[in-house]
């Protein structure tokens, strides 16, 4: 589990995507494509993430739409558990 800091989304197009943004450095993206995010008692969600240099390590991009939906705020704290793609190649099928 991971600490981060709600920050605001990037740019407008990584807004239209609804993923969480968040720092290369703080998520694998070639093992990590999904955090579910604990934001405060029984309020889980899940993300697809993407990685970004533009949001700060240690800090998470919302939308201002994703914000609202979670009730989180800006500079606010949330924790993130990393759930791991379940399908690693789809040539499997």
């Amino acid at each position: 589990m991971v600490q981060l800091k709600v920050a605001k989304c990037p740019s407008d197009k990584l807004s239209l995507t609804n993923c969480l943004i968040v720092n290369d450095n703080d998520f694998d993206a070639s093992k990590v494509k999904y955090v579910e995010v604990i934001a405060g008692g029984s309020r889980r969600f899940i993300f697809t993430i993407k990685v970004s240099n533009l949001v700060d390590a240690g800090s998470a991009g919302f939308s201002l739409v994703q914000r609202k939906w979670t009730e989180v705020s800006l500079s606010s704290f949330i924790e993130g558990t990393y759930l791991c793609s379940l399908i690693k190649d789809s040539s499997s099928f």
